[in-house]
């Protein structure tokens, strides 16, 4: 059985116009996840397909296709071994930029043996970017006394590479403060260019102003999440943040299920010098089972 992802163009009626393409095949028992990415100028178009590897012990492997505009033309093509074993590397999405750099995003378990110290995480993000000439660049997103609660990866109009999320406290031992375990109080942004990969900015932002001063409800200190970046043309960016939770409910004979809570929306707005221009929240309380967020 076959894996396929097909293109077509069509009119404003969405009739076909031309023949549906066939842009990447694969086995479907090895398919892990799959993504369809646009360069930032809008002028190339990469295809990936995440693969199984033979054991979870083993690397998953990533195929990807870079096509022109049009799909007419195959710009590069390759397939990369992952560098961690499959049971220790979730791939959340993969990026494209205008220099046909394939970025992949993912997190990395950790080995108890590489848990040296209390204060480091048991997880770190990881971004590994595959480039046109073959060179491969590994960053690291990983901070002392804190744990990565979301991540999200953004490629500007002007080929910076944007990462940015919530951070959480790491508390370890008997006297960990449960509400203190659910604050997403630091924001950090990091900025590199795509072309030579340097490190422009490396920022973390407190957030605190999101959570009230005073604690009424163990819920009020639900996780913040990135869920959008928007770049101005000034070099600014408004981050779009939503707090987010699920509940598990166990059930009859262990059929349970979850209940997901999506809270309050927040908006970040920083100059392109990474420092807060405005902070604003927006209350919100969104109770469901099947329906996704509103952003």
């Amino acid at each position: 059985k076959t894996f396929s992802i097909y293109a077509s163009k069509t009119n404003k009626d969405f009739v076909p116009i031309e023949e549906t393409m066939v842009l990447s095949e694969v086995n479907y028992k090895e398919m892990v996840k799959y993504g369809v990415r646009i360069s930032p100028d809008s002028t190339k178009i990469v295809v990936w397909t995440e693969l199984q590897g033979k054991k979870k012990s083993k690397p998953n492997s990533i195929q990807y296709k870079i096509f022109d505009a049009k799909l007419k033309n195959v710009l590069n093509e390759k397939t990369v071994v992952l560098p961690h074993n499959a049971e220790d590397m979730e791939v959340y999405n993969c990026h494209l930029d205008d220099y046909q750099n394939f970025y992949v995003n993912s997190e990395v378990t950790k080995h108890k043996k590489e848990q040296k110290k209390k204060e480091e995480s048991e997880t770190y993000t990881n971004v590994i970017v595959y480039g046109k000439n073959d060179e491969v660049k590994n960053i690291v997103y990983e901070y002392k006394n804190k744990m990565i609660d979301s991540f999200y990866l953004n490629i500007t109009k002007d080929n910076t590479l944007i990462c940015t999320g919530f951070l959480s406290p790491i508390i370890k031992g008997f006297l960990k403060s449960k509400k203190r375990e659910l604050v997403s109080d630091e924001l950090f942004i990091v900025k590199n260019d795509c072309k030579t990969f340097a490190e422009k900015q490396n920022k973390v932002i407190s957030v605190s102003a999101l959570y009230p001063d005073k604690v009424s409800k163990v819920s009020e200190y639900v996780p913040f999440k990135v869920r959008e970046v928007h770049e101005l043309k000034d070099g600014s960016v408004s981050i779009v943040a939503e707090q987010y939770k699920a509940v598990y409910h166990s059930g009859y004979q262990g059929n349970g299920y979850y209940v997901y809570f999506y809270c309050d929306i927040a908006v970040i707005n920083l100059d392109n010098k990474s420092e807060v221009k405005g902070m604003v929240k927006i209350p919100k309380f969104q109770k469901d089972v099947k329906n996704p967020s509103l952003l």
